[in-house]
């Protein structure tokens, strides 16, 4: 029985591989199908992309999070999230009492079938939200609303081992040394393809930038650790394809926008309220807003047009972007431009401050690519200049065939 290992690294660069930070995973490149650039798809929702082969912006599925009131889990739970604000109000200056209060809520969300960790969103706004291609269990058949490598696994008869994979609905799996290990401790089970999370160059790339000593440092420790692991499977299975996939790169960030601050002085000059006349969502480089009546939004659009800084740090969704929006993405969305972060936003705590990101709307001009390197006994050698994340859905679903 032939195995596929798939590693999905997060935010593994196109431009990390080379011989001296990466020799075990340069080395590679010369053992079979090499693309150089891997382009990814707009916005958050990488794994859809990579099991539908369906780009992000034809699904729909663009942000993690979406407005849904019907499907979110906190939907009936508006006299709680009324008390929870009043407290969190209360002890505003109490940065812990505000951690254990959402710690608290997290621990009680994620017992319901639909979890949404509540993050750093606002309590009122919660009611509001649910996960998008995470809503479902990804492994569900159908649960992507399109035909997936799972779906085909299924007609297949053939098993997928993914509790070594990740999921904004999945709960803390451990770090990469421990996903890892779990698939060698399920190595003598039946799986044609093992799905294993790799986060190392992710949060050291958003904590220390791209071009850090702390990125080169942690680039050498994990080629180092895939090595060692490919080393050990390769001897219980030794005829294993292994796929090492880089969704995205990562951006240094230079500049920075309070969108909180812009939001405030417009309910203040408008007289608007939130959550009667609008919501909105801060992604990290997505501010996005949804609009409850005509009237309001035709004020909103006009008065944030007049904003220098929103004109001078991004764009405003227009058409000549080569897609539509849906309600669940937002009925207008603010995009930042590459090495511009939106802080705070709604993931992280409001002292944050990342060095590094992605998820910009023009990957050319960010220079955020992945990459990709396939290898093993039955791989024909190959080089791509570039592909588009959503293409390696294909190379994918060999494994379940």
């Amino acid at each position: 029985m032939s195995r596929h290992v798939l590693f999905l690294a997060d935010a593994f660069s196109s431009n990390y591989l080379s011989k001296d930070k990466t020799p075990f995973l340069y080395d590679c490149i010369g053992k079979g199908v090499y693309t150089e650039k891997i382009i990814p798809g707009v916005g958050f929702c990488e794994r859809s992309e990579i099991f539908t082969g369906i780009s992000s912006t034809k699904s729909g599925y663009l942000t993690a999070i979406g407005f849904s009131p019907k499907k979110s889990p906190y939907r009936n739970m508006g006299m709680m999230l009324k008390v929870i604000s009043f407290v969190d109000t209360i002890f505003s200056f109490l940065p812990i009492v505000r951690k254990v209060m959402r710690r608290i809520l997290s621990y009680y969300i994620y017992r319901t079938e639909h979890p949404l960790n509540p993050y750093q969103i606002p309590f009122k706004l919660l009611k509001y939200f649910s996960l998008t291609e995470d809503y479902e269990d990804i492994t569900k058949f159908n649960a992507l609303g399109a035909n997936s490598v799972f779906d085909e696994a299924v007609r297949n008869s053939k098993r997928i081992y993914h509790d070594s994979f990740t999921g904004l609905n999945k709960k803390n799996n451990g770090s990469d040394e421990d996903r890892l290990q779990m698939v060698l401790d399920e190595s003598s089970g039946e799986y044609s393809l093992y799905l294993i999370y790799i986060s190392t160059m992710d949060t050291i790339g958003h904590i220390y930038g791209p071009d850090s000593l702390e990125t080169d440092e942690a680039l050498a420790a994990l080629d180092n650790t895939l090595m060692n692991f490919v080393d050990r499977f390769e001897k219980i299975h030794p005829d294993s394809t292994y796929i090492f996939l880089g969704d995205h790169g990562m951006v240094k960030v230079d500049n920075h926008i309070d969108i909180n601050a812009i939001i405030k002085k417009m309910e203040y000059d408008l007289q608007l309220k939130l959550g009667l006349d609008y919501i909105y969502f801060l992604d990290s480089t997505m501010f996005r807003l949804w609009f409850f009546n005509d009237n309001v939004e035709v004020k909103i659009k006009s008065y944030l047009s007049d904003i220098s800084e929103l004109a001078e740090k991004g764009i405003f969704h227009n058409n000549e972007l080569e897609f539509n929006l849906n309600k669940d993405t937002g009925d207008t969305i603010w995009y930042a431009n590459s090495g511009v972060l939106i802080n705070p936003d709604f993931f992280h705590l409001p002292n944050h401050v990342s060095l590094g990101m992605h998820g910009y709307l023009d990957c050319d001009k960010s220079g955020s690519y992945g990459m990709y390197i396939k290898f093993g006994n039955t791989v024909t050698l190959g080089t791509h200049k570039e592909r588009h994340l959503h293409d390696i859905y294909h190379d994918i679903l060999d494994a379940v065939s």
